[in-house]
């Protein structure tokens, strides 16, 4: 957990930095949901994360997808670790395709541009993806906000 926190802590900040408004909305989502659950509360002693959901994902290559539960605004930040080589990140509408080894991370609106973690070589690969899916938004009746980021 210590290790995570640490990547948290840098996410939270990165969150802040690129977009402050989305920034000041997980905080607002983050105090809101430890007021309304006890299950929260217990979590945020340990969990620092702005985000409500993570996906811990090991030596697997994940297929073309958007993330349709996240809110068109939701930022979707990744990051990898292990010791593998060769990793790439596709985003196909962009026409990118983009270096993803060890210590990579990217931030993106999952919902918006679809991605795919591409086959890798060489040892063990983790994939962390850190989420906050529309229906949480709605259960405590916040609106996501993104600076710059207007989706109709």
């Amino acid at each position: 957990m210590d290790l995570l926190n640490l990547a948290t802590h840098r996410i939270n900040q990165l969150l802040g930095l690129l977009d402050p408004d989305a920034f000041h909305s997980h905080t607002r989502l983050r105090k809101h949901l430890m007021k309304m659950h006890s299950h929260v509360r217990g979590r945020g002693g340990i969990d620092e994360s702005l985000f409500q959901g993570r996906s811990i994902i090991f030596n697997r290559a994940t297929p073309l997808h958007f993330d349709l539960g996240e809110p068109p605004n939701g930022w979707t930040p990744i990051y990898a670790l292990g010791k593998f080589q060769h990793g790439h990140i596709r985003f196909p509408s962009l026409g990118l395709r983009l270096w993803f080894g060890p210590g990579a991370g990217v931030f993106f609106h999952g919902r918006i541009f679809a991605h795919e973690i591409e086959k890798f070589e060489g040892g063990q690969r983790i994939s962390i993806a850190h989420f906050c899916h529309q229906s949480v938004w709605r259960h405590a009746g916040i609106t996501p906000l993104s600076t710059g980021l207007k989706v109709e």
